[in-house]
């Protein structure tokens, strides 16, 4: 189904969807009912699967897939609309008569985030008619009831609480109990007027004293605080009133740009009519370049080069298709050439370029790369950008250039790149054989710097064959579970009674860890660098250590689990990963947890892990593990007709997403798009999602 562009009248409408717009979204949307335009998505999007569907059983390539994406990321992309209207300028339009109480909800009903939809729930419910109040109320519910970060669940149901009906008191109340750590949930449970039971007041005995101390003022709903939240929103919008004229130069992101405005809406016809503009162009423009530089590279990975070029012309900036034009040098092994780096106007894109050419650069192409880093002066650039540059390029220094590099280093005004800097020309001086080269680490005094470098410097001086040496910098590493891996790595350079060694070494370290986060983490990195029945051993310890950690940690609990889970599903035992990713309840892991099981998964376990993926109620992380579901399809050579299936459920769920979520995840479907359409597919997907962003500029 074609959607010609048209030109919409002038209006709240028109002011919030930008002046060009398709016409089917226009005719049905005249009234206001977005759900009726999703409603017709929704049924063209069945009859393009259908013929998809057909065209697969009868053996020829699905010549409909970028209909179906085209449908899908037009819902993404009203969806994308809605997220972006805040609610601050929804009650603004309300106030003036631009917008009426069913569109608010309208727009509201679409956000994709549930902790903003719920926001904007609330937030509605002081206006509407008592008639229209019950049921938003009960949406708002719905929505805090899935928002995924158990400290945001907590917050909006302090919010939306004073504004329930009695009756759902018990509602709310269930809500505050499904919050699995013990903390948030107590915090709830008192937000909603519950008591807490005994099991509960003991666990909260035993929790360190910060969140203790936190507690008692972190979710304060009384009269105090919300005068002073009063007070900060007043003095806030006061100050940018009276910064407004400075606004379009140092604002440069349209989303901050709509939320600046809109604060001043009330106050300024001019300030309304800008925060509608920038509302209107928020999202979707670096997401789309960073999908369609995705399918330029799958293209060229894929031995597509011609294709890649082509699909290059997408890209509409131009310092973006310099980059990206780089990266393509780099892996098509043609064309790279510095000195095209240079027409990059920005100096991070210009650096990005670089460091995809390096690894491809010759000898003398190489050389006036990282002269052009490491020959510009602290005071000539900016310092940040030179920091980057200089741990870009360190590991190509020549041993002359590593001695510029080393005489620039203290130039830096910021301790921490500074450091960093250090941490990576110690490791190239490993390399080059540069004895003084570890006396660089003694100016790190950073734990987290100081273990990056001795992380960088063990792998060095492996490689170089002083496993001794390496040992030696091992047992230095500052955190106890680095320390047994860096310690297990040296061990596989070592001959046999040192290597024997430094395991026990390792294993004596990770066992005097009491705290079991410590110990699973340690325990895993030190099975990673084991093999064989040695590496399972170890690995069942780790799993007796993360489940052992005490329920109601959430999420470091679930963070342990699934880090062992994907560890395990490593080895080929995906029965005993699934089963102990039934123990993860924070969500974000679980997901991962189900992704990393599906990419070792056979095809017998695949619908388990499908069944599991399911049950994630939040849309994005559900979305990524039923990528990496139908991915695994595609490896195994599953039949097209279930791939397809998996391609047409993981479009539904990025469809309920913004548009901006949706073209960075739908990256991960190339490879099935490559299985499901004839070859020149994956092009039309992209060229596709251009032809949509007109309609929602």
């Amino acid at each position: 189904m074609e959607q010609p562009e048209e030109t919409v009248g002038a209006g709240a409408r028109a002011a919030l969807t930008g002046r060009s717009v398709n016409a089917w979204y226009a005719a049905v949307t005249r009234n206001g009912d977005l759900r009726l335009y999703l409603d017709h998505l929704e049924i063209a999007t069945g009859a393009a699967e259908q013929r998809s569907r057909a065209e697969l059983s009868a053996g020829r390539p699905a010549s409909e897939l970028d209909r179906e994406l085209q449908y899908a990321l037009s819902a993404a992309s009203v969806r994308n609309l809605s997220a972006n209207v805040s609610v601050r300028l929804l009650t603004t339009l309300l106030r003036r008569g631009l917008l009426s109480a069913d569109d608010a909800l309208s727009f509201v009903r679409q956000v994709p985030d549930p902790r903003e939809r719920a926001e904007g729930l609330t937030t509605l419910l002081a206006v509407l008619d008592p008639d229209d109040a019950e049921d938003v109320a009960g949406e708002a519910l719905a929505a805090v009831s899935v928002v995924p970060d158990p400290f945001w669940r907590v917050g909006e149901l302090g919010r939306l609480v004073p504004h329930l009906p009695r009756h759902m008191a018990g509602q709310a109340e269930l809500v505050a109990m499904s919050v699995d750590d013990a903390y948030y949930r107590a915090v709830a449970l008192v937000t909603v007027g519950r008591d807490l039971d005994e099991e509960l007041q003991l666990t909260l005995a035993d929790l360190h004293f910060h969140r203790k101390n936190i507690m008692a003022t972190e979710y304060e709903l009384g009269e105090v605080a919300e005068l002073f939240r009063a007070e900060f929103a007043q003095r806030s919008t006061h100050a940018v009133a009276v910064l407004g004229e400075f606004l379009p130069v140092p604002i440069r992101s349209q989303y901050w740009r709509a939320e600046t405005y809109a604060s001043l809406a009330d106050d300024s016809e001019e300030h309304l009519r800008s925060a509608l503009s920038a509302t209107g162009t928020v999202g979707g423009g670096t997401a789309f370049t960073a999908m369609a530089r995705a399918a330029c590279l799958h293209l060229a990975g894929t031995g597509r080069p011609d294709d890649a070029w082509a699909l290059l012309r997408e890209v509409v900036d131009p310092a973006d298709r310099v980059v990206i034009e780089c990266e393509l040098a780099a892996v098509t092994g043609t064309g790279a050439d510095v000195a095209r780096a240079a027409a990059a106007g920005d100096p991070w894109q210009r650096l990005h370029a670089v460091r995809a050419l390096l690894p491809v650069l010759d000898e003398p192409g190489r050389a006036d790369a990282v002269a052009g880093i490491i020959g510009v002066a602290p005071d000539d650039v900016n310092t940040h950008v030179l920091a980057e540059g200089l741990v870009t390029v360190a590991s190509y220094l020549s041993l002359s250039e590593w001695e510029r590099a080393v005489l620039t280093e203290p130039l830096l005004a910021d301790d921490d790149e500074r450091m960093r800097v250090r941490g990576a020309l110690a490791a190239r001086g490993v390399t080059l054989g540069r004895g003084e080269a570890l006396d660089l680490l003694d100016g790190i005094d950073d734990d987290t710097w100081f273990a990056e470098a001795v992380t960088a410097v063990v792998q060095r001086l492996t490689a170089a064959g002083q496993a001794d040496e390496a040992l030696r910098w091992a047992a230095r590493a500052p955190f106890p579970h680095l320390r047994v891996a860096l310690i297990a790595t040296c061990a596989r350079a070592l001959p046999g009674a040192a290597a024997a060694a430094a395991i026990a070494d390792a294993r004596a370290v990770a066992g005097e860890l009491i705290e079991p986060t410590a110990q699973a983490r340690a325990l895993l990195l030190l099975a990673d660098a084991l093999a064989g029945e040695e590496r399972m051993a170890v690995l069942r310890e780790a799993i007796t250590a993360a489940t052992t950690i005490e329920r109601g940690n959430e999420p470091l609990r679930s963070g342990c689990i699934a880090a062992v889970t994907a560890s395990l599903a490593g080895t080929g035992d995906i029965d005993g990963a699934l089963d102990l990713a039934g123990a993860i309840t924070d969500e974000h892991w679980l997901a991962s947890a189900l992704a990393a099981v599906a990419g070792h998964a056979t095809a017998a376990h695949l619908p388990r892990v499908l069944a599991m993926t399911r049950s994630v109620r939040a849309r994005r992380e559900r979305g990524r593990a039923l990528i990496a579901h139908v991915r695994r399809h595609a490896v195994l050579g599953s039949d097209l007709v279930t791939v397809h299936e998996g391609w047409r459920e993981s479009l539904q769920t990025l469809a309920l997403g913004t548009r901006a979520e949706f073209f960075y995840d739908v990256t991960g479907l190339f490879p099935v798009a490559d299985v499901l359409g004839a070859p020149g597919a994956l092009a039309g997907l992209v060229r596709t999602s251009r032809a949509v962003m007109r309609w929602w500029p």
